[in-house]
């Protein structure tokens, strides 16, 4: 018997279970495949070479995802929590049975002993508000991390960010896990993975399996506990001191206020991650930050409203109106309040409005900009030098999105100015924009499929050539008197300026990247192949 320790009998239903897949796949086409053909050939061999079996089972064991691990079973769950999960859980009539039963019973103790409404009624609240933001995160984890992270899988493939055996399995109805299993995937299935710890350092673990959900340990779920335990201890310290507010200073009852416009902004983050799939430790831990900092501002802001000759013996309502809206005001704010400096210091923004803002995208708005400002991308040029892959996993926006806003950066980039508007003002971008061209590969595939020969030695386009008057056309006129501020490039032809943005976009390392991205798109195919079949027709006959 091997490391297995399973029966040999069962040692072949796992292995046609985890072989069945890949044999329908890849059988001859000529040949017939039934359900029972791979069991049935496996339970013969059995029988006949014991020995080759538990080899194979071996490498199944070292290779194979699967939910046994090092031969042994699955924990088996105790009768009575089955028969529980499937007449009392799983049934709707039972739990109505069973919450009228304690409704019920709640409101005759209610009613027998009125003294315990108040306390009772209070320690509900603290925990229904204290526990909720834990409850979504264990939902999330269990129906939403297994869709997130094949979604995940699926960019890194399509993106084409490593060879595609070095990269996590994908799925098995797909082209990319063709791709995958062709160029060796298989033999580095379980090797330890950058991409899948990145995962697992942003949604705290891998779903590698049926189950996976219940293996979550302490060491990952501290950041949750840490932001339930201190929220329960706000909502308590809240709720108990209610009956009393009139009579607390002045700083207690201005922390109550903070707390809960924190609790209202963190509530709301959270419920909205949640149903962006992006529901992560990180954000509980952010939300603790957030108290913590809520408590230490609405302390200073007690300060000045000390300087201004209010009472400290009873609640001031300006403080703490003051002290919720510093709890709810989030990091959209800061980006709203920067965006207005800058545009109220006119020229002197230099040091708060960056060279290429990012809202010269199109599609960008402030929430997107919040964003990405969380992964550390605050202007044009972040985003177009960034780790898409990370990009795609810690910001959570469409992927189709951050291509495309990384194309136009590309472009703006090459063909822009620093410091201005480049769709108002006389630049190639412009330009280019007014052509129709709003991207890097818009700018590629045009010079492909107009068969443009940009190079120094390359011939010039005929007076009867469509893009004859690209080699001639210069730069609007500047709009300001002064022509000192329009650079000299502008007075070169937009062709040789759309020559210049070709070859010097042909450096960056991204490129590949969007490249690999529109070229595994369904239309992308289409395109692909059109594309080598123009290639194809001019070198055929010489044009």
């Amino acid at each position: 018997m091997t490391r297995g320790v399973r029966p040999r009998a069962d040692q072949a239903d796992a292995l046609a279970a985890h072989l069945d897949p890949a044999f329908r796949v890849l059988h001859l086409p000529g040949e017939a495949y039934g359900a029972d053909h791979l069991p049935r050939r496996l339970a013969e061999l059995v029988e006949q070479q014991p020995a080759d079996v538990d080899a194979l089972y071996d490498r199944y064991l070292d290779a194979a995802p699967h939910p046994v691990e090092h031969g042994q079973r699955p924990p088996v769950e105790p009768p009575t929590v089955n028969w529980f999960r499937e007449h009392v859980w799983n049934a709707p009539g039972s739990v109505f049975v069973v919450v009228t039963g304690l409704a019920t019973a709640t409101y005759v103790a209610f009613r027998t002993h009125p003294s315990w409404q108040l306390p009772a009624v209070q320690a509900f609240v603290v925990l229904l508000l204290g526990l909720l933001p834990g409850f979504l995160y264990l939902r999330f984890i269990r129906f939403r991390i297994g869709p997130l992270c094949d979604e995940y899988v699926h960019i890194l493939h399509r993106l084409g960010v490593d060879e595609p055996r070095f990269l996590p399995e994908p799925a098995r109805p797909s082209a990319a896990w063709r791709r995958w299993y062709e160029t060796g995937g298989p033999g580095y299935r379980g090797w330890p993975s950058s991409y899948r710890n990145k995962f697992v350092s942003q949604y705290g673990r891998w779903p590698a399996f049926d189950g996976d959900e219940h293996r979550d340990t302490l060491s990952r779920l501290a950041s949750v506990y840490l932001c339930i335990t201190t929220l329960t201890v706000c909502w308590a310290f809240v709720v108990w001191s209610a009956p009393v507010a009139d009579t607390l200073p002045r700083l207690v009852d201005a922390l109550r206020a903070g707390l809960l416009g924190a609790y209202f902004f963190l509530l709301s983050l959270l419920i909205r991650r949640y149903f962006q799939n992006d529901l992560r430790p990180g954000a509980y831990l952010a939300g603790v930050v957030r108290v913590v900092t809520v408590l230490v501002l609405v302390a200073g802001i007690d300060q000045v409203f000390a300087l201004w000759g209010a009472p400290a013996g009873r609640p001031d309502p300006r403080e703490n109106v003051v002290a919720f809206a510093v709890g709810v005001f989030p990091t959209v704010g800061m980006q709203l309040l920067r965006r207005v400096v800058g545009k109220v210091t006119g020229r002197f923004r230099g040091g708060l409005e960056p060279p290429f803002p990012l809202s010269q995208l199109d599609g960008m708005d402030i929430w997107s900009e919040s964003r990405l400002a969380e992964v550390s991308i605050e202007d044009v040029q972040h985003l177009a030098t960034a780790d898409l892959a990370d990009v795609a996993l810690g910001a959570r926006i469409p992927t189709q999105r951050i291509v495309d806003w990384v194309d136009q950066s590309l472009l703006l980039l090459r063909t822009g100015r620093p410091r201005i508007d480049n769709l108002d003002a006389d630049t190639t971008y412009a330009e280019l924009r007014a052509l129709g061209v709003r991207s890097s590969t818009d700018l590629l595939e045009l010079v492909d499929a107009l068969d443009l020969d940009l190079g120094p030695s390359g011939c010039r386009p005929g007076p009867d050539s469509p893009v004859a008057p690209l080699a001639l056309a210069t730069a609007r006129p500047p709009r300001t008197a002064d022509a000192t501020d329009v650079p000299w490039t502008t007075q070169l032809p937009l062709l040789t300026r759309m020559a210049m943005a070709a070859v010097t976009l042909r450096h960056e390392p991204n490129l590949r990247l969007l490249m690999n991205w529109h070229r595994t798109a369904p239309e992308g195919q289409a395109c692909v192949e059109g594309t080598a079949t123009r290639r194809r027709d001019r070198s055929t006959t010489g044009t």
